[in-house]
């Protein structure tokens, strides 16, 4: 049997750092999850987590120091600028900025919604653009219901 390294390669420490994000993306989020799907996501964390384990056997602690420090740093972040699939010009925007204007436009659907909510063109740019959604319920997760 081939002696364990004692550094990671920078490929595999990229992997490593990927999955150890999945890993704690998905531990974060573990209370959304039932039934199968839970039983599922618990699943994949400790099979990440073992794998990390295989990967980091026999690792220098220097090597697992650094490692340590990269993940706690490491912050996976989906950018809607590059899902416009579009070939004219895009501008650049702050995303705090695109949030306000979703915001704002959100507030414009319980006023304009007719209902449809699978051919509505302001929730399907909200999802191209990875905007938040407004509830995690219902038809629509950008509608809000007048308050009674």
């Amino acid at each position: 049997m081939p002696a364990k390294t004692k550094y990671l390669n920078a490929h595999r420490r990229e992997l490593l750092l990927w999955g150890n994000c999945l890993q704690l993306i998905l531990q974060s989020n573990i209370d959304r999850f039932k039934g199968k799907e839970l039983k599922w996501i618990s699943s994949i964390v400790l099979s990440v987590e073992a794998l990390s384990k295989l990967m980091l056997d026999g690792v220098d602690p220097t090597e697992l120091r650094a490692i340590d420090n990269a993940i706690k740093v490491v912050e996976p972040t989906l950018y809607a600028h590059k899902l416009v699939n579009s070939q004219e010009p895009a501008v650049k925007v702050n995303i705090d900025l695109l949030y306000d204007l979703a915001e704002s436009a959100v507030q414009l659907c319980k006023y304009e919604c007719d209902g449809n909510f699978d051919t509505c063109p302001r929730r399907k740019m909200f999802l191209d653009l990875l905007i938040p959604p407004w509830n995690e319920s219902g038809p629509c997760q950008y509608y809000r219901k007048e308050e009674k």
